[in-house]
């Protein structure tokens, strides 16, 4: 797999390297580390060129030092430090076919924190066109043997989708549990639907009573000792947005748990 690593050289995002390494090893793929600098825009003007330069300076004396590191391991491994947004920046190289998986590590939110900015995590989430990886800072490296994937039982879960999956849970050797949590009624036939996307990979059905999805999700995970939690993004309108929340991008905030965010082929 060709694998995005976006850091900022905090522990936080170190975290998630172990899994990094770990899929390029297995796959025999690639890893890109990626870093970008920028100013708040309010802090933009001419008096800001020389804090720029020392910003890149910075960045490119980290990466450097990063990349040293990893010059042991043998893998294919590029660097890129870019001046930027760096979730725009993510996004463009998501859908820039260069890549298979995004890996990265989170610093979480909770409260007001959440509500006002946020996690970049949960931001490339909800902006990315391939698969997210996203490691929380408590989680430990281990091998994703024991994957519970979130589904609406319904057949219009995209096969794309779910091929991305079936393909993450070989590499593995994982068994998947697919978790219902029925305050809704799965559509008839979407087990054998599942089933047939899924064929050559153990699975099984759980079907779990409760209003609260993400309390669900995380109570069932804990319970099950599950390695990784894998969920479908949705997209939302403007408006709509106001009033919804993406499980997915809620999980990104408060899981220990490593989460697979998985997205539609649009």
């Amino acid at each position: 797999m060709r694998i995005l690593f976006p850091t900022d050289f905090s522990e936080q995002s170190r975290k998630a390297l172990p899994f990094a390494l770990d899929i390029c090893k297995r796959t025999g793929g690639s890893i890109q580390l990626f870093t970008a600098y920028d100013l708040p825009y309010g802090e933009r003007g001419i008096s800001m060129s020389s804090l720029l330069e020392a910003m890149k300076k910075n960045a490119e004396v980290n990466m450097k030092n990063f990349e040293q590191e990893l010059s042991s391991e043998n893998l294919s491994i590029s660097t890129d430090v870019v001046m930027g947004n760096p979730i725009r920046l993510i996004r463009d190289r998501s859908k820039s076919g260069e890549f298979d998986i995004i890996v990265m590590g989170t610093h979480g939110a909770s409260g007001i924190e959440e509500i006002l900015i946020g996690s970049n995590a949960a931001s490339v989430i909800e902006n990315a066109r391939i698969p997210v990886l996203v490691i929380p800072p408590k989680a430990e490296f281990n091998s994703f043997k024991h994957i519970t994937f979130c589904s609406e039982l319904k057949r219009a879960e995209d096969e794309f989708t779910l091929a991305r999956l079936k393909k993450f849970a070989l590499l593995y050797g994982a068994h998947i549990d697919i978790l219902h949590i029925q305050h809704t009624y799965g559509e008839k036939g979407s087990r054998e639907h599942l089933s047939s996307a899924l064929e050559g990979v153990s699975h099984s059905f759980c079907l779990v009573k409760n209003q609260k999805l993400e309390e669900a999700v995380l109570q069932h995970a804990e319970e099950h000792n599950t390695d990784l939690i894998a969920s479908m993004t949705k997209k939302y309108g403007f408006f709509e947005g106001l009033f919804h929340s993406s499980l997915t991008k809620k999980l990104a905030y408060h899981s220990h748990t490593p989460i697979l965010a998985l997205h539609k082929n649009e």
